[in-house]
């Protein structure tokens, strides 16, 4: 559920409302579409943004509010979010769960990411992500006026699999 509104503001600007809150999707795309739907991570997020701008760079400049995603048990793909994300997403993932190339699923515990955003200054924090084999902290910053992204990655292997993630 949610509301969108998008009024212009005058001087060829518009002043975007976005609201919108999720609960518990279970959605096929998200993990693959090779995993059962029972299976799927149940996803919850909400959405709470104010913008104004005459482009999509200007609104991401002045953006203002947050963005709260969680993610229950589930299976999905091992690296989709590499398909999905390019080379650096992909190389990225890779280093995060070096046992993606090994295992055709990962087995996900529990996903938190909060991003809070103040006149365009976009801080992750936390990016929290537990997996059957790997534990991930990771937190940064964004500029949604330039793009620069600034990030800490700590992955840690969980206990048992004999393997150090690092």
């Amino acid at each position: 559920g949610g509301s969108v509104t998008l009024a212009a503001a005058g001087d060829g600007a518009a002043d975007l409302k976005l609201s919108v809150a999720a609960k518990n999707l279970r959605t096929g795309v998200v993990a693959g579409g090779k995993v059962d739907p029972s299976q799927v991570p149940p996803t919850s997020w909400a959405v709470n943004l104010v913008a104004r701008g005459a482009s999509a760079r200007q609104m991401a400049a002045s953006a203002n509010g947050q963005v709260l995603v969680t993610q229950e048990p589930g299976k999905i793909e091992s690296g989709l979010l590499g398909r999905f994300g390019g080379d650096v997403l992909g190389q990225l993932v890779g280093k995060l769960n070096p046992f993606a190339a090994q295992d055709p699923y990962t087995q996900l515990e529990c996903t938190v990411v909060r991003v809070n955003i103040v006149d365009g200054q976009a801080t992750v924090s936390p990016v929290l992500m537990q997996s059957q084999k790997v534990a991930v902290v990771a937190g940064g910053k964004i500029d949604l006026r330039t793009e620069e992204l600034k990030f800490d990655f700590n992955t840690r292997p969980r206990r048992g699999i004999g393997v150090t993630a690092g």
